[in-house]
């Protein structure tokens, strides 16, 4: 998944089809009366639009057939992944939308966090989110600076080692 851009998708040279945007797309628009999720393009010019993006809060309606099928691929990606590869600031208790999405549908995968500084602090507030959701030995915590190294590894499908 991937907040609002398309810089994945143009930096792997991915299709869209193997990315979900669960909290929208800043190229995407939403009719503020039909609910439509279209391309600005494709509004008329006295339709009321706004861009579709979801921003931090406690709820995440879904209103869409759009959302529908993106969290659908999600929910696909990750039960049937080998490696799910988290890489940001930590977990967010506004995000727990998304959370138990995951760590309900999560099978065989390996969980990694790349984690930006405070790393000891934000190992820990990851544990708590995911405590009584996920074994803890799925996990493993790296350094977001260890990413290239990290690839390589699940590349030679060498064993991974927390180094967090």
């Amino acid at each position: 998944t991937t907040n609002y851009t398309r810089i994945a998708e143009k930096v792997l040279n991915l299709d869209d089809s193997k990315i979900s945007y669960l909290h929208g797309r800043l190229d995407l628009f939403e009719n503020l009366y039909t609910k439509e999720i279209k391309y600005l393009n494709e509004f008329n010019k006295t339709d009321i639009i706004f861009p579709f993006v979801f921003v931090q809060s406690g709820v995440k309606p879904i209103i869409s057939s759009y959302q529908v099928k993106e969290w659908n691929k999600f929910i696909n990606y990750i039960s049937t992944s080998n490696y799910i590869i988290i890489i940001g600031y930590s977990l967010n208790s506004d995000d727990e939308h998304l959370n138990s999405i995951l760590f309900s549908n999560v099978e065989k995968a390996k969980i990694i966090f790349m984690l930006y500084d405070n790393y000891l602090e934000k190992k820990k507030n990851i544990q708590s989110i995911i405590k009584n959701r996920i074994e803890d030995s799925k996990c493993y915590y790296y350094k977001c600076e260890e990413l290239i190294q990290l690839l390589e590894k699940i590349m030679k499908n060498e064993p991974l080692c927390s180094t967090i």
